[in-house]
């Protein structure tokens, strides 16, 4: 990187937060297309289940017609019931092609898995994850198709004669009109969002390998300002903070962006696993940052800085940190902070960077700077 390590560290804040909207931005919109797709599922099963109504109706209306001068009553009535079990018989038929062609397309798409609230959390990526989502799919076709079949009965209810099939027929044709607006309105909606998604799941990846890119050209050099180095810290944290805050809060992270192109692994619903890259990339960037700035306290015996940096290791939740920043190598010296410490006489820093968390044993005297190391220190 051209500039200083902190005109790094702060491009590297900038570049997280780049990451993390666009992140948040595709969440929003993979939530929104799952949400219209389940609507234009349930829109286009209602439509084609009163197509085929709207022909058994008419059908028995033309029937009627056609009888209308004969004994009307039961001739009307065995028509109706003929036309009630087609559309019955279609309905079924639909509900399983329905089922069969979510499940054939769960097999090359991701399926949303969802909350208590209704809404989606995140893309099904295992098997018992996809399961579950398709499951949730079987759920509506059933719900969806039992209220159809209930709605196909209405045709017994109707007066006898010509006269009440064509008047049934006539509301079959405003519902079709009404959910034809409804899948029309809703298609419109996907496509804005599905649009969308791809936009920003291509700043999403994009964002993050800048953010790799500029992981890798942090400037070898040592700092000498404890001010600059603290500067620094809290830039580096800052941004290591905010992607971990994405992959914690947003599960649906870089889902479906990675393998071969960005263009063809974040098509709608492309079923991924989720990236756990950005988690990784952080981590190791952080403990470098800590690992610089025990460095810094192990050389001057600021037993103190050093024990609250070591403990900030410990309250991220992951105990090993502290021990992979107590064993990274100093770039210029390559000695870890325990080395580093012998090397400049501090046996009492070393002892304490060793034993860390079991140092209240070694009775280090720190004074009022807050610096210490026990007798050891200079």
């Amino acid at each position: 990187y051209p500039g200083s390590e902190r005109e790094w560290a702060s491009a590297l804040a900038q570049r997280s937060e780049a990451y993390r909207r666009a992140v948040v931005a595709r969440s929003a919109n993979v939530a929104a297309g799952d949400r219209f797709y389940r609507d234009l599922t349930v829109y286009q099963w209602r439509l084609e289940a009163l197509e085929a109504r709207l022909a058994d109706a008419s059908e028995a209306a033309a029937d009627a017609e056609v009888a209308e001068s004969a004994e009307a009553t039961s001739p009307t009535e065995r028509r109706r019931l003929r036309s009630l079990d087609g559309s019955l018989r279609a309905i079924e038929e639909q509900c399983r092609g329905a089922v069969a062609a979510l499940e054939e397309r769960a097999a090359h798409y991701a399926l949303g898995l969802t909350g208590s609230t209704g809404q989606m959390e995140t893309l099904a990526s295992s098997a018992s994850d996809k399961e579950r989502a398709m499951a949730r799919y079987r759920e509506l076709a059933e719900e969806t198709y039992s209220e159809i079949q209930s709605e196909a009965r209405e045709i017994l209810e109707v007066p006898a004669g010509p006269g009440g099939l064509r008047s049934l027929c006539a509301t079959l044709e405003r519902r079709r009109d009404f959910w034809r607006a409804q899948f029309e309105e809703t298609w419109s909606a996907w496509q804005q969002a599905t649009c969308q998604m791809h936009g920003a799941g291509d700043e999403a990846l994009n964002a993050w390998r800048a953010f790799q890119t500029l992981c890798g050209q942090r400037p070898q050099q040592q700092l000498q300002l404890t001010t600059e180095q603290s500067e620094t810290l809290q830039a580096v944290s800052a941004a290591s903070a905010c992607v971990l805050a994405v992959d914690l809060w947003e599960a649906v992270g870089l889902s479906g962006l990675g393998g071969a192109s960005a263009e063809a692994a974040s098509r709608p619903g492309a079923a991924c696993a989720p990236s756990t890259e950005p988690l990784g990339a952080c981590r190791a960037l952080l403990a470098e940052s800590l690992g610089a700035a025990l460095v810094g306290s192990a050389r001057r015996g600021d037993a103190q800085r050093a024990c609250v940096l070591l403990q900030f290791c410990a309250d991220l939740g992951d105990a090993t940190l502290a021990d992979e920043v107590r064993e990274l190598r100093n770039p210029s010296s390559g000695q870890t902070p325990i080395q580093l410490a012998l090397s400049s006489g501090n046996a009492g820093m070393a002892k304490l960077l060793q034993d860390w968390p079991n140092h209240e044993a070694l009775d280090l005297q720190v004074d009022e700077t807050g610096r210490g190391g026990g007798g050891d220190a200079k």
